[in-house]
């Protein structure tokens, strides 16, 4: 990768890295380790926290493939409530800031991932400060995510300062930075429609490890044996269970198909909304068709994700652009035909229609429950949109596709 300066680093900062097993550090492991196999100074500055587990502590230095990983001290609170989630990322922002100054050097790269939000404004500081380069990598579009969730703050006055300062200092972060990274056209549009030049963005989808998540028949995967799966068709939901995700639908769905014994909902995976949906499922009885079970180890996803004929998918019509669900590339690449819960016009939506590789549902449980019903009946469907999810999707979008465009990117900037 040619710079002006041959000892440039590139520092990637976000708040979780390998071998975290949330979307964004699995996605950040991916590009990093495929950049180091140039020769590249890779390096990440992140947490010593675990998105699963916030009490683990990990070492705070080392080389993982390649990659130099730096990692720093920040309270572990967890996510379940929102002040314990603002603390801990206020101290991993003032630790991360001043390790950032130590660190940068001229001429070097900075590339901002988006946990925790906003970074793209202290960093360009940085990046000012030790004239530096600046990348954004947009996994969301903050403070528009938390807008669209409801967050806000009790004195209207008060709101409507805070949000109109953050969007004007996110906005010309973004537009001050070099380039910034985004998901999918939709996502490219809302940046651009706050007054960023198309110049400055450039579309990279994500992308999930097809070399180590790999199809699997119901008769290899022994974790259907191990969770009781054996003659159950399985509806499965991986990943995280946040406030973007449309969970109420499965329990509805469900609900409509309890006396169907050979049906169950697998659920796999964390996030806020997850004990809500627990809740609602013991209310209603419905226990014997929906399946909890924690995130699974990165190696074993071919068999955790294969554990379902059919893959759900959800994002919340209104947050559409803002966040494009990393769960799907993974779903493709373990051969699942996808239910996505949410637009047809959105990029899920269309990709599903371009490539045959399942179905969108954008009604409620009901016709959830009508599309279960007819994949459960219909095996050679499943079949054949299981193939074209990994050929058509999966093994398209890979990170060594995603590699050689941020490769080019730095150096067209560059030069």
């Amino acid at each position: 990768m040619a710079t002006t300066d041959p000892m440039a680093k590139y520092i990637f900062v976000n708040r979780f890295f390998y071998p975290d097993i949330s979307a964004t550090s699995q996605i950040l492991s991916d590009l990093t380790n495929q950049l180091a196999r140039k020769s590249d100074d890779v390096v990440v500055v992140t947490s010593r926290s675990r998105y699963d587990d916030p009490k683990a502590r990990l070492p705070s230095t080392e080389i993982i493939n390649g990659v130099k990983v730096i990692r720093l001290y920040s309270t572990s609170f967890g996510r379940g409530r929102i002040w314990s989630r603002v603390v801990d990322y206020l101290t991993f922002y003032v630790v991360m800031l001043w390790k950032m100054l130590w660190l940068t050097k001229r001429g070097d790269w900075i590339i901002a991932k988006t946990d925790p939000p906003l970074m793209s404004i202290p960093l360009l500081f940085i990046a000012k400060i030790k004239r530096a380069h600046l990348a954004n990598w947009l996994q969301d579009i903050f403070p528009e995510v938390a807008e669209v969730a409801g967050f806000r703050i009790k004195i209207p006055a008060v709101h409507n300062f805070v949000l109109g300062a953050i969007y004007k200092l996110r906005d010309w972060s973004i537009r001050q930075a070099n380039f910034t990274v985004v998901l999918s056209d939709e996502m490219k549009q809302l940046v651009h429609d706050r007054d960023i030049p198309n110049e400055k963005l450039m579309v990279v989808p994500n992308w999930a490890d097809d070399a180590r998540i790999q199809p699997l028949s119901n008769t290899q995967n022994t974790l259907r044996t191990q969770w009781g799966l054996q003659n159950k068709f399985v509806v499965g939901y991986s990943g995280n269970m946040g406030i973007a995700h449309d969970l109420d639908i499965i329990v509805e769905a469900a609900r409509i198909l309890k006396d169907r014994d050979d049906i169950v909902f697998l659920m796999i995976g964390n996030g806020f909304r997850k004990n809500f949906m627990i809740v609602d499922v013991q209310e209603q009885g419905l226990e014997h068709m929906v399946m909890f079970k924690p995130y699974q180890p990165r190696d074993q996803l071919s068999y955790s994700l294969g554990c379902a004929d059919v893959q759900l998918v959800s994002l919340r019509p209104a947050m559409e652009g803002l966040i494009v669900p990393s769960k799907f590339y993974g779903v493709c690449a373990a051969g699942r035909p996808v239910i996505y819960l949410g637009l047809e016009e959105s990029y899920i939506g269309r990709t599903i229609a371009q490539t045959g590789c399942g179905s969108v549902v954008s009604e409620a449980g009901e016709a959830l429950a009508k599309t279960v019903l007819a994949y459960a009946q219909d095996p050679a469907r499943r079949q054949a949109e299981g193939i074209a999810a990994r050929t058509q999707v999966a093994e398209k979008n890979t990170v060594t596709d995603a590699a050689r465009k941020w490769r080019e990117k730095f150096d067209s900037t560059i030069a």
